[in-house]
């Protein structure tokens, strides 16, 4: 399950298991709700000890699509784990996907969200 809620201009992700096509379908509407009324999200915050992965292929796809639509508006991603592949998907999304990405260590939170408003 995804828990997806906003911290005022700071969405805050936490994946608990494996990220189903039903949490994309819920994280989408929730940021198709913001963005109808704002212009950009200030940032998004994924925070989880470890990454669950995917509960399945098409799951993942989603995903993709759901990146794909939204990242132009997004200023800032904080990712709050330590999971051994958050190097990899700070370098994919900072160079491949153009949204500036900040790896943090699990028990720094704090110093995240102080990152992601700071602009």
């Amino acid at each position: 399950m995804l828990a997806a809620q906003f911290d005022a201009d700071v969405l805050v992700l936490r994946p608990d298991g494996p990220i189903t096509r039903a949490d994309i379908a819920t994280l989408t509407r929730l940021v198709d709700e913001y963005l109808a009324r704002h212009p950009k999200i200030a940032g998004v915050m994924v925070e989880t000890p470890a990454f669950p992965g995917y509960a399945d292929l098409a799951a993942f796809a989603d995903h993709a699509h759901f990146v794909a639509g939204h990242h132009a508006r997004v200023q800032r991603i904080a990712v709050v784990t330590d999971s051994a592949l958050a190097p990899f998907a700070e370098f994919v999304a900072n160079h491949v996907i153009g949204v500036e990405m900040r790896h943090f260590a699990f028990t720094q939170r704090s110093a995240a969200i102080a990152w992601l408003r700071a602009l």
